[in-house]
């Protein structure tokens, strides 16, 4: 059963998952974004992002983007094409393609996003449908293709537990280690969620 957080939650804590997995800060609040921005949507945001962070753990940003051989991070990807970059048909596999979609959204009319058998639409609104292409490394097509309706936004996030944990197991590399005088104040206590006072992007 998935745990019901705000998207609020869910942003701050991928965003430290990130940080807690080795990322740059610019690129773990772009996690923490794209993430909240999934859910918004009706997808597994959380576990999405704890899959790519689990399949990228301990490799170096710079073997990750579009300079070098090897699978595509989206995160790394997205940050390139937010800063300009053109998008183009790489001819090697994307991890979790279910990421790019937050950064590849369209000027004008509908693309589709094929990642293997999967085909994701993103229309100019930021509206999205169609089956999560899944955590496998996939080579992803983009072409346009006719508009269609929106979705109403969700204001919630559904978490999977195993999501949560793998994202907490990560953002917890992240705190101060414990010391005797922080343990008798009570710090360190948890919860079932972050605390978070950040509102996420829906845009």
């Amino acid at each position: 059963m998935s745990l019901d957080w705000s998207l609020g939650e869910v942003e701050a804590l991928s965003a430290k998952a990130a940080r807690g997995a080795g990322r740059a800060y610019g690129v773990a609040q772009e996690a923490g974004y794209a993430t909240a921005w999934l859910c918004a949507r009706g997808y597994d945001g959380a576990g999405a992002m704890a899959a790519l962070l689990r399949a990228t753990e301990g490799v170096a940003h710079t073997d990750l983007g579009p300079e070098v051989a090897g699978p595509l991070c989206p995160l790394v990807l997205g940050c390139f094409l937010s800063d300009g970059g053109a998008w183009r048909d790489w001819a090697r596999p994307i991890h979790v393609p279910l990421i790019l979609a937050p950064f590849v959204i369209p000027a004008q009319s509908a693309i589709i996003l094929q990642a293997g058998q999967a085909g994701l639409k993103l229309s100019a609104q930021g509206a999205l449908i169609g089956a999560d292409p899944g955590s496998d490394p996939v080579e992803v097509q983009i072409s346009s293709c006719a508009p269609f309706d929106p979705q109403p936004l969700r204001s919630r996030a559904g978490v999977t537990p195993a999501a949560r944990d793998a994202l907490m197991a990560l953002a917890e590399r992240t705190y101060a280690p414990a010391t005797a005088a922080s343990r008798a104040k009570g710090a360190g206590d948890g919860g079932s969620a972050p605390h978070a006072d950040v509102s996420p992007r829906t845009d």
